[in-house]
Order: C-alpha cells, then sequence, then structure tokens
C-alpha cells in the first residue's frame, strides 16, 4: 500500500486562495518520507486558479489532482461546492481512505495521526460541532450521539460505498427537497452519525471570541483547553474568518493564515503592501469588538444568563 495521505478539497474560484493555503500549511507538515496527495473537486475553477492552486511552496511539493465535477448535477444547491463531498466515493474509486476539509482551515501539525486513525468499521471520523448540545437535540439525533462538524471529514472510502452512502444521501434530499434547507452537515449527521467516530477536538479546532459568540464546549473545557495550546487543524468558522478585516483580528490564530499564505501564489506583493493591511485591521478589531458585544447585549440579553456566557469564563 502507498505510504499516503489523500485530502479531498472542493473550493470555487471565491475560497480558491484560503485553499491554497490550506495546502500550503499540511504541505509544509509531512514528513519527507511520505507523500501527500490533493484531490481538487472542480466545479468549474477558472484556469488561472487552477494554475496557482499548483504552485504550492513547499519542501515536498504535494501532488495536485483536479476533479472534475459536473456542475449540473448540483444547479439545485445554494452553494454547490459543499454538496461535492457526497460524491467522492464514486468520483475516486481507487482510494480506500481520504480525508475531507474545508477551504477555511490551517494545519498546525502533521496530520499523520489523525489520516491513520482506526475507524473500527465505523464510515466517517470527525469532531464535534461547537453547537453539538444544540444541534443534536434540534434534529433529533438519539441521546449519545454527537452532532459532529463536517468540515473535517476523515472518510473510510470501503465502508462508505459498502453501505452505499452517496446513493442513500442523495435518495433521502429527493424524497423531500425541503431538506436541501438544512445543509450537508446535518444531513450526514442524520444519516451516517451512527457509523461516525469522534476525534479530539484539535483535530477541528474551532475558536468564537469569548463572550461575544456561542459555544457548547464549555463541556468539554479541558479537552478545549489543551487543543488551544496545539490545535492540529484550525477552522475558521463564522465571521472570524482571518480575511476578513476587524473580525479576522479578533481570532488568535490569524496568524497562522498569513504564515501560510506567503508561500502561495495569493501572498502580499511586499512588504509594505502586508504592514499596511495589518494595520488596517489592527485599527477596525477594536471597534468589531465593541460592535458584536453591544450587538448580542441588544439582540440577546438572555445570552449572558447562559452557561454558553458563564461557562466560557472557564475554558
Amino acid at each position: 500500500m502507498e505510504n499516503a495521505i489523500h485530502l479531498c478539497f472542493a473550493p470555487d474560484d471565491n475560497y480558491a486562495p484560503c485553499c491554497a493555503v490550506a495546502i500550503a500549511s499540511v504541505a509544509r507538515h509531512m514528513r519527507p518520507e511520505r507523500a501527500l496527495h490533493i484531490h481538487i473537486l472542480d466545479g468549474g475553477l477558472s484556469e488561472d486558479n487552477r494554475r496557482k492552486l499548483a504552485e504550492i511552496d513547499a519542501p515536498n511539493r504535494p501532488h495536485i489532482h483536479f476533479v472534475k465535477i459536473n456542475p449540473a448535477e448540483f444547479t439545485r444547491f445554494h452553494i454547490p461546492s459543499v454538496w461535492y463531498r457526497f460524491k467522492i466515493g464514486s468520483l475516486l474509486p481507487e482510494l480506500d481512505r481520504v480525508l475531507y476539509l474545508d477551504c477555511d482551515i490551517v494545519a498546525n501539525d502533521a496530520l499523520d495521526a489523525l489520516f491513520d486513525t482506526d475507524m473500527e468499521g465505523l464510515i466517517l471520523a470527525g469532531v464535534k460541532d461547537r453547537f453539538y448540545k444544540k444541534l443534536g437535540p434540534k434534529f433529533g439525533l438519539p441521546k449519545g450521539q454527537f452532532y459532529f462538524n463536517s468540515g473535517v471529514l476523515l472518510m473510510n472510502l470501503k465502508e462508505w460505498r459498502a453501505h452505499k452512502a452517496e446513493e442513500k444521501l442523495f435518495a433521502y434530499i429527493d424524497e423531500d427537497p425541503a431538506r436541501i434547507s438544512l445543509y450537508d452537515q446535518t444531513i450526514l449527521n442524520q444519516l451516517l452519525g451512527g457509523r461516525t467516530k469522534i476525534v479530539d477536538l484539535r483535530w477541528n479546532f474551532q475558536f468564537v471570541p469569548r463572550f461575544i459568540d456561542e459555544t457548547c464546549y464549555f463541556s468539554d473545557r479541558l479537552q478545549y483547553r489543551a487543543a488551544a495550546k496545539n490545535p492540529g487543524l484550525v477552522h475558521y468558522i463564522g465571521q472570524y474568518k482571518p480575511w476578513v478585516k476587524g473580525e479576522g483580528r479578533l481570532n488568535p490564530f490569524q496568524p497562522l493564515y498569513y504564515r501560510y499564505l506567503a508561500h502561495t501564489a495569493w501572498r502580499f506583493p511586499d512588504k509594505t503592501a502586508a504592514d499596511a493591511y495589518a494595520q488596517a485591521d489592527a485599527v477596525a478589531a477594536p471597534r468589531i469588538w465593541r460592535q458584536r458585544l453591544f450587538k448580542r447585549l441588544r439582540s440577546q440579553p438572555q445570552f449572558f444568563f447562559k452557561p454558553y456566557f458563564w461557562g466560557r469564563m472557564f475554558l
């Protein structure tokens, strides 16, 4: 068996730059004796973006494979690319295992331990979503079944195919087209949650700023604290993405993104441009924090009497 790690991404043109950052971050943590294959599900990327995605600067250059997607199959979906993962099993028939990553993710460690996880005959492995205590009951998951975040999914493609997961997922939508509004993550939880292994928070670290946004991780505070000190994969969820001026600055892992951006074709043209952006970002951040706090106070004053708020004091 080839000693390789296989990753899968599904960027559109808007997310091509951060996909490149994700690839660069993974590549620069690879052990030299292990190959890295990147499978990009391509539903219509521009030629320029395909060229740039192949220009990752890393000691061991990853092998980039563009996998054509027929966009006509996804016209009914609001954001087509997020649904491409449903077809990975048939699109990559030669693989038995693949790690699917959202594009707004940066690696902070080698992925060997995650990729080599014992799947125990299950279909997926993932991390609890930051809203898992709310979303599990909301969508009728059985007690004890954790609602996972679909941004990082280790996929056992042998079991995926044997279970006919692709057919069941699309059949579930066809039975009631209104289920599209649930998005892929909830549908994956409803149909495959019972065949999913939950792994440590450090493999999908979902940061939100203290006191101004919700999280259910107060119940996992020891694991959260350990993950925050050494996250394996940082997932820039919500509006706290590093490239969003002001709000990105509220994320302490913003510098990771720009560290690896420098190894892509989307790097800043020079230090002056980078410094000017960083300065504008720093000026905007305090104002954004105050605005979000006061907005939360006005719209949801009860938030400050919930465990989401008080529990976070001890994260």
